[in-house]
């Protein structure tokens, strides 16, 4: 075959893969701005987000006649700016709760499976409360926020330990020494339980949180995040956290066995001696992904968190940290700020592909 054929193959191969990528990015940029839209009230339709909707109708129509590549990029360009002209032009304190029915009830169903785990650990004396995007949510929107779909809670030592107890007194526990490093391998692992055991309550204790879930596939399931914190001795400074936490991610990184990296980390948890049972310093433990996904700036003090505030998040009563804003400030510097990338229900998407079409 001649040279220049093999050269004109790949040349073709490429603006297919080309075209192709472009039109995902468009229906994404399009299928988000579909689902910002309708959080808008309508008393907040402007003009300038009417004539944005007006153009993202006009346009939409145009993509059945595209014919060349450089019509697709010319139509990305424009799907992108009419997606940010409306995320510049909404406020983000009065948007609707999540118009998507689909999503919409999972998330209701979501809060009162939590509901009744947090019921539980207050009867047993465990103290919890919300965090990350749900302390967002309850902060921007007195619940979920729109496009999220999950629940997040954290305990300080102490408790976390007593609740790795209780949960395996009263529910079943899933063999994480049977998950890998590998996010296929970890939701065959779920699968495998929540049909085993369909709608039972099922927990796994990992080295970045617990996890407590229901359902009967992983098509369905609920899930409750629970995230430790510690408290850490007045002489452990900043640069000391960075360093002990540098290298735990750093030789966490060659174990691949979700057991092994547990017990990795719970020895280090053991020995460190700056890890107190009370203190003025708080941060989250080494076995909390919150470590390892947010810049260490400072600690946050014993009264960021207590005492702790009752909260109504979708109308349910629910503990929350003390100073809210100064806690989540520690995770999320501009959390009252729409992100730079929405991205809708994210852990519904990756436990389930087809799902994502459902929402959006």
């Amino acid at each position: 075959m001649q040279k220049s054929i093999i050269i004109n193959k790949i040349k073709r191969k490429i603006k297919i893969y080309q075209s192709y990528k472009l039109q995902n990015l468009i229906d994404e940029n399009l299928r988000t701005y579909k689902f910002i839209y309708k959080l808008i009230k309508d008393d907040d339709k402007n003009n300038i987000i009417q004539k944005n909707h007006d153009n993202y109708l006009k346009h939409i129509k145009l993509q059945k006649k595209w014919k060349s590549y450089k019509e697709q990029k010319k139509f990305y360009k424009l799907s992108l700016c009419i997606l940010n002209t409306l995320l510049q032009n909404i406020n983000i304190y009065n948007l609707l709760p999540c118009q998507n029915s689909f999503l919409r009830e999972y998330q209701l169903k979501n809060v009162h499976f939590c509901k009744k785990l947090c019921d539980i650990f207050t009867q047993h004396n465990l103290q919890y409360f919300i965090t990350s995007g749900t302390l967002i949510g309850y902060l921007r929107h007195k619940g979920f926020i729109p496009w999220d779909d999950d629940m997040d809670i954290g305990m300080m030592r102490n408790d976390y330990e007593n609740l790795k107890l209780l949960l395996k007194e009263k529910f079943i526990e899933i063999d994480v020494s049977k998950i890998m490093e590998n996010k296929e391998n970890k939701l065959s692992v779920f699968e495998e339980y929540l049909h085993k055991y369909s709608n039972q309550i099922l927990f796994s204790i990992t080295h970045h949180h617990i996890q407590i879930m229901q359902g009967t596939s992983i098509k369905d399931f609920l899930c409750l995040d629970i995230f430790p914190h510690d408290f850490y001795s007045e002489a452990y400074t900043i640069e000391d956290i960075k360093k002990d936490i540098n290298t735990i991610r750093k030789n966490c990184n060659s174990i691949l066995n979700y057991k092994e990296k547990y017990q990795y980390i719970r020895n280090k948890i053991d020995n460190n001696n700056n890890i107190t049972l009370v203190s003025n310093k708080i941060f989250f433990g080494f076995d909390s992904l919150d470590s390892y996904l947010f810049p260490i700036n400072q600690f946050m003090t014993k009264n960021t968190i207590f005492p702790l505030r009752k909260i109504l998040f979708e109308n349910m009563e629910f503990f929350a940290p003390n100073n809210m804003e100064e806690y989540i400030s520690n995770q999320y510097p501009n959390w009252n700020q729409l992100p730079n990338d929405i991205k809708i229900a994210p852990e519904l998407s990756k436990r389930y592909k087809e799902i994502t079409k459902k929402i959006l």
